[in-house]
């Protein structure tokens, strides 16, 4: 049985931006009767600002250990539920690419990474966000791009099987279906090419980079 103490050190650690669920507790404190709550800030202070790691640690620790006590924490309002904030962008089976050609630069000026999947699998959002475009284009085929909510950079999804009924400006969440692996426009054979843009976006003044290495951690962590 994995101890207390070793899940504490664990949870000190300093986050990574892809994690896959954040936890965020709700520290509150009050006054005593008949005094102002700015009379005790200065003292309330540092005693929460100690004791707000140990209530975090205390938290991950029953996640882990009794996560019956912490859906029962969350469904009274003492801690909010995990978020979802990363998932692999095809749930289904797949590769990373088969080629070279397939990867970021490819020799052919390729601006994203190929993955190939048989053709119907479904294609979630990697991470929820705002739609930038969603449409047909010749060489990409059906594609979605969004502006994920938080890491600001834009995701580009192409070559999907349908047309998306996704429009400009709308939200999708973390895992939420947005098409299906497909061959439209110029493929060869069932994949999705994937995409990440710096801010300010896609075709919007900002840069495209090499995916791979996101997908490999994204692929590697545990799915929902």
């Amino acid at each position: 049985m994995v101890s207390v103490g070793v899940i504490a050190r664990k949870m000190t650690q300093p986050p990574s931006e892809d994690n896959a669920r954040v936890f965020a507790p709700r520290p509150q404190g009050f006054a005593r009767a008949g005094e102002a709550p700015e009379a005790r800030s200065s003292t309330l202070k540092p005693v929460i600002s100690r004791g707000s790691a140990l209530v975090s640690v205390a938290i991950a620790a029953l996640v882990l250990l009794a996560p019956g006590v912490a859906q029962g924490m969350t469904e009274i309002g003492a801690v909010e539920e995990p978020v979802l904030v990363r998932v692999f962008p095809i749930a289904g089976p797949h590769d990373l690419g088969r080629s070279p050609t397939n990867g970021f630069g490819g020799g052919r000026g390729h601006s994203g990474q190929d993955m190939f999947s048989a053709c119907g699998t479904p294609v979630v959002a990697s991470q929820g966000g705002k739609i930038r475009k969603a449409g047909y284009h010749p060489v990409g085929g059906n594609f979605v791009a969004l502006t994920e909510e938080h890491t600001g950079l834009d995701a580009v999804y192409m070559h999907l099987a349908n047309r998306p009924r996704l429009r400009a400006r709308e939200t999708v969440e973390t895992d939420e279906r947005i098409g299906s692996v497909g061959d439209t426009g110029n493929a060869s054979g069932c994949h999705l090419h994937f995409e990440l843009w710096t801010a300010p976006g896609w075709y919007a003044g900002g840069e495209p980079f090499d995916p791979l290495p996101r997908l490999q951690r994204w692929d590697a962590q545990p799915q929902p």
